[in-house]
């Protein structure tokens, strides 16, 4: 016979006005308030590693606009040394070109 896993009763207190509004939804879903509950703190709980996913893209996600900004400074940089050095544009020349086609 498979042996049930043990389990442990948490209980906690909340606000009367939060009791009843969710009284109201386990209701509406024809559970008790206890399964109800129950079932919230269970989806947040499995929820919980997708948001710290979500943060941890996000997170990325501004990392790899600063690597694009620094990559396009990097750039311009070449791109003005060699407008100025090898092709020998004047500075404002090199500037104008640059301000108008990047």
């Amino acid at each position: 016979m498979k042996k049930k896993p043990s389990s442990k009763t948490i209980s906690f207190r909340i606000d009367s006005r939060l009791a009843a509004k969710l009284h109201r939804q386990a209701l509406e879903q024809r559970l008790s308030l206890h399964e109800y509950v129950r079932e919230l703190f269970l989806d947040a709980l499995s929820q919980q590693e997708l948001r710290d996913e979500v943060i941890e893209l996000r997170t990325e996600v501004q990392n790899v606009g600063v690597e694009i900004d620094e990559l396009r400074h990097d750039v311009s940089v070449v791109l003005y040394k060699f407008l100025v050095e090898l092709a020998e544009m004047e500075e404002e020349a090199a500037k104008g070109w640059m301000a108008r086609n990047l």
